[in-house]
């Protein structure tokens, strides 16, 4: 009966056709929600690169200005050092002037 087996063959290809469009259809949904999930996680990395830069930011704020205040404190110390061996050659004067009235004496 080659007719009953072409009608066989006719609707086992539907079947086959139907359980491919399924197939098809779950694709496509798993794909919708990867692109979901991929948008999601770039907005994520996106705010995360975001917040890392605006730390790296005040970090580097933060740096300088503690830059400064060492630069700060190191010319302060600088100037105390000057005051102090400017102090000393004026005792060491006074003692070489004072020395030298006594022997004159």
């Amino acid at each position: 009966n080659l007719g009953g087996e072409y009608e066989s063959k006719i609707s086992q290809l539907k079947e086959k056709k139907k359980s491919l469009k399924r197939m098809l259809d779950q694709l496509q949904t798993e794909v919708k929600v990867w692109r979901m999930n991929q948008d999601v996680n770039q907005k994520t990395t996106n705010e995360e690169i975001a917040h890392l830069r605006q730390n790296v930011s005040h970090l580097e704020s933060q740096l300088e200005s503690e830059r400064n205040s060492f630069l700060n404190l190191s010319q302060s110390q600088t100037h105390r050092e000057a005051v102090q061996q400017q102090e000393a050659a004026r005792m060491t004067a006074k003692i070489l002037t004072a020395e030298k009235r006594i022997r004159d004496l």
